[in-house]
């Protein structure tokens, strides 16, 4: 098989599992919070069949590849009914960014899981590291090949974790600060909501929202080694 699409197959693969570990933890901390919705609509799954949108994870991403533009996309969100949490106002909108922020906490967890691994390998044989750093002889044998799917594992989570945390709706990082902030100042914090879309286009395509991820993604580079 041609050593590109090894490569593309396993970020496929990698992109999938990320994506799903990401919305299933939204759902199960909901679930846990006490609202049955998530699992009612089959969503506390790794199975990246349920996550998945046609539109936000297949046509946009595939049209935006072949034009040569920016590539992004989104799973389904997880429907959650705060209603169903226990507690007065201020702790349901608590609960509420706890459940925010569970996605990018369960990417967080898996990057750092795969960069320790990776830390593991490198220290074993520090040829490796140069090989997956310049995405060389990864089928040359079984422990490459590892070393890069983790790789990727640490990469991909990262970016999905960090992306999340930009703080506009409708990312996690949107529900998280509207969920902390005092009540006054978030309903006039969600009053970006509607526009919200807009403003992540306009960090995509110009590229302003690496200012935010790169240096952040740098530290975490240091799991690895």
């Amino acid at each position: 098989m041609d050593f590109n699409i090894i490569l593309i197959v396993i970020d496929i693969v990698v992109i999938l599992f990320a994506v799903s570990i990401h919305e299933a933890s939204h759902g199960y901390v909901a679930y846990r919070f006490g609202d049955p919705t998530p699992e009612i609509q089959g969503r506390l799954t790794l199975n990246p069949i349920a996550h998945l949108d046609l539109v936000g994870s297949v046509i946009i991403p595939f049209f935006l590849v072949i034009s040569h533009l920016p590539v992004f996309g989104w799973a389904k969100p997880v429907m959650i009914d705060p209603r169903n949490f226990d507690g007065d106002y201020n702790q349901i909108r608590k609960k509420t960014a706890w459940v925010a922020l569970a996605g990018p906490a369960s990417n967080f967890i898996v990057a750092i899981i795969s960069g320790l691994l990776l830390r593991l390998i490198f220290f074993s044989n520090p040829q490796i590291k140069y090989f997956v750093y310049t995405r060389t002889n990864i089928s040359s044998s079984p422990l490459v090949g590892l070393a890069f799917i983790l790789f990727e594992l640490f990469v991909i989570n990262t970016f999905l974790g960090l992306f999340n945390l930009i703080p506009i709706p409708p990312l996690d990082g949107g529900n998280i600060v509207s969920g902390l902030l005092p009540p006054k100042v978030a309903y006039t914090y969600d009053k970006i909501k509607p526009f919200g879309f807009f403003i992540l286009l306009l960090l995509l395509f110009t590229n302003l929202y690496s200012y935010f991820i790169m240096p952040v993604f740098k530290l975490f580079l240091i799991i690895p080694g």
